[in-house]
Formats: C-alpha cells, structure tokens, sequence
C-alpha cells in the first residue's frame, strides 16, 4: 500500500518518534566536519566552509586523513575521497541524507521534512530517478518494480 514517496514519509514518520520542526541535518553535518578538521588541518575556523576542498585543509597523506575524519566523525557508512571534488558541503549532504541517525541526539525527534530528504535521496541515489514528485507512483510512473 506503500505506492508513492508521500505514502513512505508518511508512513516512516508515524513510526518515528516525531516533531513538527527539525534541526537541518546537513547544517549539522556541516558543523562537525569543521569541528573534527580543525585539529587535521592548520587551518582556522573562518577558513573552512561548505566550499572548501578537502584537498585543501588536510595534511599531504589525504588517504589516512580521510580515514581519520570518518573516525572522528564516528560515521558508519563514508563515501570514497575524490580528490579536487570533494568539499566539506558535499560530505555535510552525504552524512545528513545516508547516516542522519548519527546526528540526531538520542532523545530527539524525527521531523517530517528530515524523513522526507532521507527518502528523496535514497530515490535519486539508489534508485536513480531525479524527476518525480511525493504522489508519483513507484510502479506506474517511475518504473519501480
């Protein structure tokens, strides 16, 4: 019965403890990155923001730094490093939509809007399809099977 993404949030949040405004997840994310870079890389606060490139900010050993920031940041599911693409903005993004668990505090709750990106993104990243709306229909009109 669960035939479009409208029916999945909807059904998702019912199941989550929920509220009725979240905290930005990806603005989270964000936050911590810099926080956990900070002490990798000899740059200041100010000096990092979504924009910057880790190429830019880690040490030369950018395999190692990478892993120790996945530590530091206690993420269970990490994306690989491309060198040049990779920005603190895109990692803020991975982190928020494949492991937001990791970001909530044990006692918050689920907002509508946070259960609505995780299942978008699962949609687009997973699956592959970018142009559809919350009442397209798995089947008929995404082609879902």
């Amino acid at each position: 019965s669960l035939v479009t993404p409208r029916l999945v949030i909807d059904y998702l949040h019912s199941q989550l403890p929920g509220a009725a405004v979240g905290a930005c997840l990806s603005q989270r994310a964000f936050y911590r990155i810099r926080r956990a870079l900070l002490p990798l890389s000899a740059r200041s606060r100010a000096e990092i923001g979504p924009s910057t490139r880790f190429a830019e900010v880690l040490p030369n050993d950018l395999a190692m730094s990478w892993g120790r920031l996945r530590i530091e940041l206690g993420a269970a599911k990490w994306p690989r490093y491309s060198p040049g693409a990779s920005t603190v903005g895109e990692l803020s993004e991975f982190l928020a939509h494949c492991t937001p668990h990791a970001l909530l505090a044990p006692d918050e709750r689920w907002s509508r809007a946070q259960v609505a990106a995780v299942v978008h993104h699962i949609i687009r990243e997973e699956v592959g399809i970018t142009d559809y709306s919350e009442d397209s229909r798995f089947v008929e009109d995404m082609g879902i099977d």
